[in-house]
């Protein structure tokens, strides 16, 4: 893949980031960054990390298109209340 790094510190940062990761989701982010950063195709990428190439392709074109804040974990909002806002305070004094 034809992938530049935005800044040169990048590359070294990202290495960082998959070691520490706990996530395996957000590792293999970041690992296939690096490995596309490193000159690695796609499916190279894809069968390395064990993910699909359309995945492998999101986040490395995330990367380039907006650097490293594009593939930094961002917090999951998750679905909201069915229970109006209104209504809760009264709900958690019955239980």
């Amino acid at each position: 893949m034809q992938v530049r790094p935005h800044h040169p510190e990048d590359l070294e940062q990202l290495r960082q980031q998959s070691r520490q990761q706990r996530d395996a989701k957000q590792r293999d982010r970041y690992r296939a960054v690096v490995l596309a950063l490193e000159g690695h195709s796609a499916p190279e990428i894809a069968r390395t990390l064990a993910r699909s190439r359309r995945f492998v392709q999101l986040w490395v074109y995330a990367y380039r298109d907006q650097g490293l804040d594009a593939i930094a974990p961002k917090r999951q909002s998750g679905c909201p209340s069915k229970l109006p806002v209104a209504r809760q305070q009264s709900f958690k004094d019955r239980l």
